[in-house]
């Protein structure tokens, strides 16, 4: 199911440049995926564009619910879409808005390094994200990191992120237009004032 009223599409139309997408547990009896599409305005708050109850959280299932988004907005696609890194919505995102930039939420990223990783090694990685300016200075940081964390280098996680680089360090984000967001922090500021108005049932 796919809601999106009249002042959802107007504040899609103004401010659909930058989107987060993000899904969330247990806001209802069944535990099904609510997913939550909000912008920023012009005053820099929240503003919610879609929402969507869903029974699963496949690629198809994602597709569907970016469409019914894109239909809305009067089928204007966004220029940025900000996630979690599920890769279901990665391939769905390239999917129905093939031009869009994909960026990676800089917290759950960082909260999935610290689950494999120590402090330290988060310290590095935020020299990558930030410290680095152009693509070549960014290698350089990274090589330097992987030289001192060599047990490292081959872990899958690892190769992973390197592999999407472009979503989630500024070297390669230069010139592209994000609205101020880093992360879908939005989309998790969204859940809990729904949390206060909608209950379980």
């Amino acid at each position: 199911m796919f809601w999106c009223d009249g002042i959802c599409q107007a504040d899609y139309k103004s401010f659909g440049s930058v989107i987060a997408f993000d899904t969330t547990y247990k806001v209802n009896a069944y535990n099904k995926p609510f997913v939550v599409i909000v912008g920023v305005n012009h005053h820099r708050k929240t503003v919610p564009l879609g929402v969507a109850l869903i029974a699963n959280e496949k690629i198809d299932t994602y597709i569907w619910v970016l469409r019914q988004l894109l239909e809305a907005g009067g089928n204007v696609a966004p220029y940025t879409v900000v996630t979690d890194g599920d890769k279901s919505m990665a391939t769905a995102i390239e999917e129905v808005f093939p031009h869009a930039h994909h960026r990676r939420c800089l917290w759950h990223l960082m909260r999935n390094i610290k689950g494999h990783t120590n402090r330290r090694f988060c310290s590095g990685i935020m020299k990558c994200v930030d410290g680095a300016r152009t693509p070549f200075e960014f290698e350089q940081a990274w090589e330097d990191l992987m030289k001192a964390y060599d047990e490292v280098r081959d872990k899958k996680w690892a190769q992973d992120l390197y592999n999407d680089k472009e979503k989630w360090a500024k070297a390669f984000m230069v010139g592209q237009f994000y609205a101020g967001m880093r992360s879908t922090q939005r989309c998790e500021s969204m859940n809990s004032t729904l949390k206060t108005v909608i209950t379980s049932k």
